[in-house]
């Protein structure tokens, strides 16, 4: 399914029961479902035996500058979430944002993410103005918190946020 925002290729049935998601992230075997299906579409140079896929979806996405991929179990179907760039300029450019959040979100695409000491040094405000930027981009659903204290940075909202 193509959504504005992202892929999502799903497919019947669930990882197997010794694979973890976190798993799919590291190099880890190959356990096709059917390896009579598997086994001719490997000779044939279609599929490869060594498990890599998902790492390779990784890399291509890094590469590209999108989010990791996302995978999930939604009942009997498992799921990939492939991540686009949603925030095009025109987007923002209707969300009204100031030219400090502009300039903040340009650094978060490339950096993927941003400290509130780094946001009032990039663009030479206050504590006090940095955090009412940064809370309005929260607001406004095209940034998430993450963390406390001196960790406590910010990160790109997956998705386009709901009108």
């Amino acid at each position: 399914m193509l959504f504005a925002d992202r892929l999502e290729v799903w497919n019947p049935g669930a990882l197997p029961p010794n694979l973890s998601f976190e798993e799919l992230r590291t190099k880890h075997a190959s356990i096709p479902s059917n390896p009579l299906i598997a086994e001719p579409l490997f000779w044939a140079h279609y599929v490869e035996t060594l498990g890599t896929g998902t790492l390779d979806m990784i890399d291509l996405c890094q590469k590209a500058g999108l989010p990791e991929p996302t995978f999930e179990q939604r009942g009997g179907t498992f799921a990939i979430i492939i991540w686009r760039d949603w925030l095009t300029d025109s987007l923002i450019e209707s969300l009204t944002l100031n030219d400090r959040q502009q300039k903040g979100l340009q650094k978060l695409k490339v950096a993927k993410q941003i400290t509130s000491a780094e946001y009032q040094e990039l663009t030479g405000t206050s504590r006090q103005t940095a955090t009412r930027d940064l809370y309005d981009l929260v607001k406004k659903k095209v940034i998430v918190s993450r963390g406390r204290g001196r960790g406590a940075h910010y990160i790109v909202a997956r998705g386009m946020p709901q009108k």
